[in-house]
């Protein structure tokens, strides 16, 4: 601690006049004011005497040179002793005219003692080195050596320093007590305690040195650990100092109470310094009052005081960081732990802190989760390639591996552990784990070449569950890519596997089995493993069971075995679940094969009654018409065809009820009904084939009836012009049509660009743009939507549902929200077909939102998760939309409860925004904890969505920061700006930063 030493007066030069003796110096009478001068010097008359020499030197132009420079160095001397302004400029006259008088020695001396007092030590010190010491009285070379002392101890040349000191004190003069004091200083600062205590103790009984002394004592006292003398010596100074003193004096009489083991009174101390300094204790006060804290378990306060201590960087950092996490783990906060951890590795002052720092750190990012950058795994990676050699070695080999299981980061694992598995049969196991994690997750992705990579590493020889169930994931990676027969191979593998008959998967082993014959046309072995899963299926999957039984039916219906495939879709149909409307329209045509026609028409009319939003409605409709008229009833199927057209009228199955019912009039020679019936669908479906068909029965009516004009107006007023034209028209854009169908879509675009080119306003013009637009959707949606525009501008034809659906898809994608919403509109608005009202429905929603038309999109949000229709996407999508939307007006509340539905299910990125959402509501809304525990949720279930898990982070940071735990505030911010990849939030955290530091 640093003492402050006093300043010293200038000490009078006491002169002894015996050097005047020994000059030979003869008066007469005219030198009378000379010795007069002289007598006055001797009387210490300065002044008086001055102005005698002065007076001698302006009127006695006979003097001699030896006069001249005594009377020259005579006024010199009083000039300095009176600190005359013009004393150096006498010392350097005297030194330019009288080079070899008997005084130079002693003006040196003079200009020596001049320069000091203007604290020029440089040229003081240089003046009385020129000095000739043996022409000096005792006490003034007693003077000579003080001042030296001190010039050189300014120069910190502190060795000679000491020697001029010592010199000083061998005498008795007015300089010796400060000498003493000097030296007792000096030795101080060389650590030479012993000879500072002698040097002080000669002079410690003195006024001037009885106050300051005893802190020098206390200070070296500290210094050799006599702990009780400076707890005596330091309560003592206590009484009799001032405020800055106290300051000093405190921090001693804490930290040797503390090391006295006497906690309570060092914390006294501390709280007594920290009253006086305003509440700004020095770092290394304030780590040892954590210390005290810490050691007497009061952790909570122990971690408020460590948290001040993190600036620097250096040991005090690490340790108060190590302690502070240490408090954390007392006081079960894992979470902060693991940061302070942290940070107590990264700062490198002490090697062995900051491994074990690591260590621990990893150890709690197992525990706790939410390693968000994985920064466990690299930093253990590190240690491992960097301290080969470490005691630690083996924890962090095994923590690496645990840390690669639960991170996922086994690609950087897999090189690692297949190299030290041949060395440690133990690894063998992690290694299968990793791999089959890595494999699962692959599959996850749909990467199933590189999951089939993966999984066949597990070794299919082994004996635990996963050895099995790489097996079956296998297969099912086959079945995904439609390798049906490597699926077919592996599914048999998994089964014949001694690990597979406790497997939860063997069920979904039969059941995927089956699928894998099914899809092969292997109808008989499909249905025995389909059977098989029937014997034991899974109990939490009705819906397979269901499934299994509808294709049961399925490959009985195949087989022709109709009464069998019934007795398999009564199943269902008594199940209630999903697929009853399947099983009813499967049934119904089972019957029919059977000839049971009136049985057929009941299950079909099920469908109609019960499911009248069933894809099967349409369809179920036509076949009951069909089957009437198999049954000669022809009203009733006119009934149920007309039904369908009224209903569904832009059903595919709706143009051909049309068609039927205008061929039942035709053979039933109504021909007014049959021409109405026909003309609506040539009509209604313009270059369909129903069309072309409805338009050659009209052309046989009308010549049978001969009125072939009236055809020919007909065909005009559809566009179709002169029938010569037309046919060479419909053989142009039918080329084009063969081709679509036959998927040999180049030439099918080449065909119908070239039918528009000639044919721009035929007959056949919207199929061909509709066909255009289909072959350039996938790669060319611009292009696409152009042709899908004029499908929807020209009226009246089977197209536009679809059009509307892709142009609104494709303007949705292109963020273009107004012309998406009113696709969308126009589609909801039109359709009957139950998925595209639901699709519009949430089309509306979305363009609603983001035309910021909030009101709007709530509503249509109520709708969407009021229709039986919607699948669990679209009401997950209509809770986040709701609750954004709510967000945005406000209705903090609303969207809690609409971001709680969006928590529930799955984990994508809007689930990691809803998380986030409902943090910075709690945030808003005062609700910290709440707050907090969302962004740790968000971090551990949606680390992938870093954009997110970053912007939970931040608000983290703001969240410490108003509980005033900067120290997690400014780590957390640190993790982003360190291991974040996208400069958007890393350039917000570390202004963040910035601001707290």
């Amino acid at each position: 601690m640093r003492i402050n030493l006093p300043t010293f007066f200038s000490f009078l030069l006491l002169f002894s006049f015996s050097a005047f003796s020994q000059q030979q110096i003869y008066f007469d009478a005219s030198n009378s004011m000379l010795r007069e001068s002289i007598e006055l010097i001797q009387k210490e008359q300065y002044g008086a005497a001055r102005f005698k020499i002065n007076q001698i030197q302006r009127h006695d132009g006979h003097l001699s040179e030896v006069t001249r420079s005594d009377l020259a160095y005579y006024d010199a001397l009083c000039a300095v002793q009176l600190n005359d302004q013009d004393a150096a400029e006498k010392i350097d006259d005297f030194g330019r005219q009288h080079r070899s008088s008997q005084w130079s020695a002693r003006m040196k001396f003079l200009e020596g003692r001049v320069q000091f007092e203007e604290k020029r030590y440089s040229k003081a010190l240089e003046a009385f080195n020129k000095v000739d010491t043996d022409q000096l009285p005792s006490f003034e070379k007693a003077e000579l050596d003080y001042k030296k002392g001190f010039c050189l101890m300014k120069q910190n040349n502190i060795e000679e320093a000491v020697l001029s000191f010592e010199e000083a004190t061998k005498s008795e003069s007015p300089f010796r007590n400060a000498s003493h004091y000097y030296l007792g200083h000096l030795y101080y600062t060389m650590n030479e305690d012993q000879k500072a205590e002698a040097a002080f103790q000669s002079i410690r009984h003195i006024a001037q040195y009885k106050k300051i002394i005893p802190y020098y004592e206390l200070q070296m006292a500290y210094r050799r650990g006599d702990y009780g003398l400076v707890n005596d010596k330091g309560k003592e100074i206590l009484l009799k100092s001032d405020t800055k003193k106290r300051a000093e004096v405190l921090p001693l009489l804490a930290d040797a109470a503390y090391k006295n083991g006497e906690s309570a009174i060092a914390l006294e101390f501390y709280n007594q310094l920290e009253k006086q300094h305003r509440g700004q204790l020095s770092r290394i006060d304030e780590y040892q009052k954590a210390m005290i804290y810490y050691e007497t378990g009061n952790y909570k306060d122990a971690a408020a005081v460590f948290q001040k201590i993190n600036n620097s960087n250096d040991s005090l950092d690490q340790s108060a960081a190590y302690f502070l996490a240490q408090c954390y783990l007392k006081t079960d906060q894992k979470i902060f732990a693991r940061q302070a951890f942290l940070s107590a590795f990264k700062n490198k002052s002490d090697t062995e802190i900051s491994h074990d720092a690591l260590m621990n750190y990893a150890r709690l990012s197992l525990e706790i989760g939410s390693d968000n950058y994985n920064e466990a795994t690299v930093l253990l990676q590190e240690f491992i390639t960097a301290n080969p050699k470490s005691a630690l070695m083996n924890e962090a080999q095994q923590l690496l591996v645990q840390h690669y299981l639960t991170t996922k980061n086994y690609d950087a694992a897999l090189e690692s552990l297949e190299t030290n598995k041949k060395n440690d049969p133990k690894l063998q196991a992690v290694y299968e784990k990793l791999v089959f994690s890595l494999a699962t997750d692959l599959f996850n992705e749909s990467q199933f070449d590189q999951a089939i990579v993966y999984f066949a590493k597990v070794n299919p020889s082994g004996s635990g569950e996963n050895n099995a169930a790489a097996l079956f994931w296998t297969a099912e990676a086959y079945y995904r890519k439609k390798n049906y027969v490597d699926a077919q191979r592996f599914y048999k593998q998994f089964m014949a596997h001694r690990a597979a008959s406790k497997s939860p998967l063997k069920p979904l082993a039969h059941y995927n089995l089956a699928y894998s014959y099914f899809q092969l046309t292997q109808y008989g072995p499909a249905l025995a493993s389909f059977k098989q899963y029937l014997e034991k299926p899974l109990a939490d999957q009705p819906q397979l069971k269901t499934d299994s039984w509808c294709r049961v039916g399925d490959c009985h219906f195949i087989g022709r075995e109709y009464t069998k495939a019934i007795e398999a879709y009564k199943n269902v149909i008594n199940a209630g679940q999903q697929q009853t409307d399947y099983a009813l329209y499967q049934s119904g045509l089972a019957y029919g094969a059977l000839g049971q026609h009136n049985q057929k028409i009941a299950q079909l009319d099920q469908i109609v009654k019960r499911f009248n939003q069933s894809i099967y409605y349409d369809q179920a409709l036509y076949e009951i018409g069909a089957t009437h008229l198999v049954m000669n009833d022809q009203r009733s199927a006119i009934s149920s065809f007309d039904k369908l057209v009224r209903e569904r009228p832009r059903s595919v199955y709706a143009r051909e009820a049309q068609l039927k019912i205008g061929f039942i009039y035709f053979n039933n020679n109504q021909t007014d009904e049959a021409i109405t019936a026909l003309q609506k669908v040539a009509e209604s479906y313009p270059g369909t084939p129903d069309a072309r068909e409805a338009l050659n029965t009209l052309k046989v009516i009308f010549m049978e009836s001969n009125n072939i004009d009236a055809y020919f107006k007909l065909t005009k007023k559809l566009g179709f012009g002169e029938l010569s034209n037309n046919e060479q028209e419909s053989l142009t854009f039918t080329t084009g049509e063969n081709f679509y169908n036959e998927n040999r879509l180049p030439e099918a675009r080449q065909a119908l660009e070239g039918y528009l080119k000639n044919y721009p306003q035929g007959s056949n013009a919207v199929s061909a743009h509709y066909y255009l637009a289909k072959i350039k959707l996938p790669n060319e949606k611009d292009e696409a939507l152009s042709h899908f525009n004029i499908v929807i501008q020209s009226a009246n034809n089977p197209y536009m549902e679809e059009a509307l659906l892709e142009a609104a898809r494709i303007y949705y994608d292109n963020e273009k929200y107004p012309e998406a919403q009113k696709y969308y509109e126009q589609l909801f608005s039109l359709t009957d077909q139950p998925l595209q009202k639901i699709e519009a429905l949430e089309g509306m929603m979305k363009c609603s939102y983001f035309n910021k038309k909030y009101t709007d999109a709530i509503g249509y949000s109520e709708k969407l998760l009021n229709n039986s229709n919607a699948g669990p996407k679209q009401i997950r999508q209509a809770h986040y939309i709701a609750g954004k939307s709510m967000f945005e007006t406000n209705d903090l509340e609303g969207a809690k409860k609409q971001f709680s539905e969006v928590q529930k299910t799955e984990n994508d990125v809007l689930g990691a925004e809803a998380y986030y959402l409902m943090a910075r509501i709690n945030f808003n809304k005062g609700y910290l904890d709440d707050a907090e525990n969302q962004i740790f949720d968000l971090s551990e279930k949606y680390r992938r969505y870093e954009y997110w898990v970053a912007k939970g982070f931040i608000l983290l940071a703001d969240i410490y920061v108003k509980n005033n735990n900067i120290f997690q505030a400014k780590e957390t911010l640190k993790s982003i700006v360190e291991n974040y990849k996208g400069s958007d939030l890393r350039d917000e955290a570390a202004r963040k930063l910035s601001m707290l530091q």
